[in-house]
Parts: C-alpha cells; sequence; structure tokens
C-alpha cells in the first residue's frame, strides 16, 4: 500500500515508477491519496473530493487528520482501476512529440518518435 500526497500525475508517477521495479500494480498496489493537485480530477471522479484540504487542518495537533486519513484507508475495500499503457509513434521523417511546447529529444539530441506512458481511465463530469 501507497499513500501519496498529489493529483493524477503524482498516481501515474507512482504507477510508471512500480511498473518499472517489475510490481504488478493490478494486484500489488493500493494506493490512497490526499488530493493535492492541480485539477485533483481523479479524486473527484472517486468521490473523494476535489479541493485541496486546508494545510493548517491537515498537520494540526501532531497530523491527527492526516493520520486519520491514513487509518481510514488502511481500512478501506480496495477497488481495482484501468491502468492503460499507451503507446505513441510519429512518422520518422516529420512526427514530432511535444510535452508542454517542446519537441521531447533522447538523450542523444535526437528527436523522440515513440512514447510508452501509463494513463488511468476515469470519467468525470465538469461542475
Amino acid at each position: 500500500r501507497v499513500f501519496i500526497g498529489g493529483g493524477d500525475g503524482t498516481v501515474m508517477w507512482v504507477v510508471s515508477e512500480a511498473q518499472k521495479h517489475g510490481i504488478h500494480t493490478e494486484t500489488s498496489l493500493r494506493i490512497g491519496m490526499v488530493p493535492l493537485g492541480t485539477g485533483n480530477d481523479f479524486a473527484q471522479a472517486l468521490g473523494w473530493g476535489g479541493r485541496n484540504p486546508d494545510p493548517d487542518v491537515l498537520l494540526r495537533n501532531d497530523c491527527e487528520t492526516l493520520a486519520e486519513m491514513v487509518q481510514d484507508w488502511v481500512r478501506a475495500e480496495p477497488d481495482i482501476q484501468d491502468v492503460w499503457k499507451v503507446s505513441l509513434e510519429v512518422d520518422e521523417e516529420d512526427g514530432y512529440i511535444y510535452h508542454k511546447d517542446e519537441v521531447m529529444s533522447n538523450a542523444d539530441d535526437t528527436y523522440k518518435k515513440s512514447l510508452e506512458t501509463y494513463m488511468l481511465l476515469y470519467c468525470g463530469i465538469a461542475k
């Protein structure tokens, strides 16, 4: 079991790191989270709330609220989430993969022409 503070990106980082280290995430990894992300879409879709908790409340009385959250999570029944491995390839001659407005490069400064990443599948409805 892993308890994290973050958002969708943090969840996916934990999943990808576990996969890199040979952990079968579908059967061996349970993730609990304090929603501290930008939009907290994953937490909202699961009904955990989308607002970042007040840090003063979270840490008050020697982290009492945080400790209660962890205890609730430890007692909770696990639920399986869909994690997909997505592969992307672009045209060798004129295709580029961008990340935050920059072309992605390999360690040798050649342009990256393929990418594999993990994604969570969930459905959320914006308010």
